[in-house]
């Protein structure tokens, strides 16, 4: 019986030692950005959708600064308008928002957008007030935030909990609930490197990637929560890289204004690597980033542990000029992509025998914008 009840605590020993190695796996997700992987656009995606916005005299898009999926609804800001469209992701018009003015429920200009679980659409004034609207586009209430941020940049919501990101690195975390709120301080903007579009949202938590050293954080009531991090061994960014990127900002202070990311960045440069953005999926963790003066990807499988990475897909498709949200990557066609690098997302390979529906509605003057989902595997 002892010999029983030995065996068994050492089974339960190695279990609790093995459940918590791989907690500790889980939380530093290491990668060699060296060994590369040829990878396909469906080795990462179920399935791709064109979709045909559209096109009426009462839901005619000029650009997309904004957009959003959430389940079967896409939902687009067009600054130049002032103006929120809701569709189907089949291209059905559901609604428009156009309150532009300077009545009491109408907003002046809308800097950034978010939308709930449940489908409510939060509209973000630089200054500082929220316009509050149902899932059927109806106004609900003029939410006026605390005086404490130099300017309202980025707002994300979840529940209860609503986070806005400032230009000057600065957090507000509000509650709609109690009306409570804290504010701290996320990182120095430096120069080029701007503390804004490094958030993102996954289930019920909105995460964020730090500047230069690859820790993902949970944004909660009570500051920067660690979740987990980007290991690229050799490749991480050290102190001494960091220092070095700073003093350098500092010295080139006279001509900031003509400085770009990739100039800090690379062989030579302060920098090794840069994440421009990271997100998670219910399938991956994904780092969008620049290294050895190129874009690069890498795709970390939950599932089997696998790390792809790579520049871009075997069909010359990069994701870098696309939008994340809600398990889909959002592609829609910008004017900037045509210049600096080949930035190519769409071509005739990844589309097949949709690439002549694209061609069709790109060419068409008179429709909208056209929207492409890459749809992540599951």
């Amino acid at each position: 019986m002892k010999y029983i009840i030995m065996i068994t605590l050492a089974f339960l020993f190695f279990q609790c030692s093995e459940r918590r190695e791989m907690q500790e796996n889980e939380k530093r997700i290491t990668v060699d950005l060296e060994e590369r992987t040829e990878t396909s656009v469906f080795d990462l995606m179920d399935s791709i959708t064109v979709v045909p916005l559209e096109s009426s005299d009462s839901c005619l898009i000029s650009t997309i600064h904004q957009i959003e999926k959430k389940n079967d609804t896409l939902y687009i800001y067009d600054m130049q308008q002032s103006s929120f469209f809701c569709y189907k992701t089949n291209g059905v018009f559901l609604f428009k928002i156009s309150d532009k003015g300077s009545g009491p429920e109408e907003y002046q200009y809308i800097e950034h957008f978010s939308v709930s679980e449940k489908g409510e659409i939060f509209l973000l004034e630089p200054w500082g007030n929220i316009y509050h609207y149902g899932n059927n586009g109806i106004f609900i209430q003029k939410i006026k935030l605390p005086d404490v941020l130099k300017s309202y940049n980025e707002i994300y919501v979840r529940g209860n909990s609503i986070v806005i990101n400032s230009l000057s690195g600065d957090i507000l975390y509000y509650s709609l609930s109690d009306d409570t709120y804290q504010s701290f301080h996320l990182y120095e903007r430096m120069n080029a490197f701007f503390p804004l579009k490094r958030t993102s949202v996954y289930n019920d938590s909105i995460m964020n990637v730090s500047l230069f050293d690859n820790q993902i954080y949970k944004i909660a009531r009570d500051g920067l929560v660690s979740s987990w991090a980007w290991d690229f061994k050799e490749n991480n960014n050290s102190e001494k890289d960091i220092k070095r990127l700073t003093s350098e900002i500092e010295y080139k202070s006279g001509d900031n204004h003509n400085s770009v990311m990739t100039d800090f960045i690379g062989k030579g440069k302060p920098l090794k690597q840069f994440i421009y953005t990271s997100c998670e999926s219910n399938r991956f963790k994904i780092a969008l980033m620049e290294y050895d003066n190129n874009f690069l990807h890498v795709f970390h499988d939950k599932c089997n542990k696998m790390n792809r990475v790579f520049t871009r897909t075997k069909e010359n498709t990069i994701f870098h000029t696309c939008t994340y949200s809600d398990n889909t990557f959002i592609y829609f066609d910008q004017p900037f992509v045509r210049g600096w690098r080949d930035l190519t997302c769409i071509t005739e390979e990844v589309l097949g025998e949709k690439y002549s529906l694209y061609a069709n509605l790109i060419n068409d003057s008179d429709s909208n914008p056209t929207v492409i989902l890459f749809h992540l595997k599951k």
